[in-house]
């Protein structure tokens, strides 16, 4: 039996509220669409994480993520256009609508532009965002191949839960996509990943300040 999936063919899939496997810059995911609660909660169901935790987002472009996040501030705007396409996470205020899933309850979103350009295209097939949480259950590490997907969620996939796996090949996956929080001139890094400080500096003028650990 084969998972593969043409971008078409999953596009069609997520937008009818299915989960599909996707590679991206950094490891594989799941992609589901951020507007529906059916596929959300399928989403944690396939995890098996708690929906408390935030799922973050992957758009085709900077344009397609204003529709969660409203305008961007000048900041924030000139820290996108610099950073993506590329394995920046960036954590936005939410609008009031945005799904409590992807929420987690914390009034924000966490969103990047993959350099991985199958992983936007899927994106803007879908209609410009899509989900981006690592394709693993919870506590396991995360993927690199199709296979590493299929031996994690093989009873899943089996079972029509997820839907199948876009194409896309190997992935890098060396390091999770850095996550960042502006706030006015400062970026408070959340989590060390592909773009280390140092770059951050290139691309940020203010402040730039590591998270404490929880």
């Amino acid at each position: 039996m084969t998972y593969i999936l043409d971008e078409q063919t999953a596009a069609r899939l997520i937008a009818a509220g299915n989960v599909v496997a996707l590679p991206t810059e950094t490891f594989y995911g799941l992609a589901a669409s951020p507007l529906r609660g059916d596929a959300l909660s399928l989403l944690t169901r396939i995890k098996g994480r708690d929906e408390g935790k935030p799922v973050g987002l992957i758009a085709s472009d900077t344009q397609a993520i204003t529709s969660v996040t409203g305008p961007l501030s000048d900041p924030v705007a000139q820290l996108a256009h610099a950073a993506w396409p590329g394995p920046l996470t960036i954590v936005f205020p939410a609008l009031p609508d945005a799904h409590p899933i992807v929420t987690g309850g914390t009034n924000t979103v966490a969103i990047r532009v993959p350099s991985w350009e199958p992983a936007r295209t899927l994106a803007r097939l879908s209609g410009g965002l899509i989900t981006a949480t690592s394709a693993n259950k919870q506590g396991q590490p995360p993927p690199r191949t199709a296979e590493d997907v299929i031996r994690a969620f093989q009873h899943e996939l089996d079972n029509d839960l997820l839907a199948g796996i876009a194409t896309g090949g190997q992935t890098p996956g060396d390091k999770p996509s850095t996550l960042v929080r502006p706030d006015g001139t400062t970026l408070t890094v959340l989590r060390e990943g592909a773009v280390d400080v140092t770059a951050l500096r290139r691309i940020w003028s203010g402040d730039i300040v590591l998270a404490k650990p929880q």
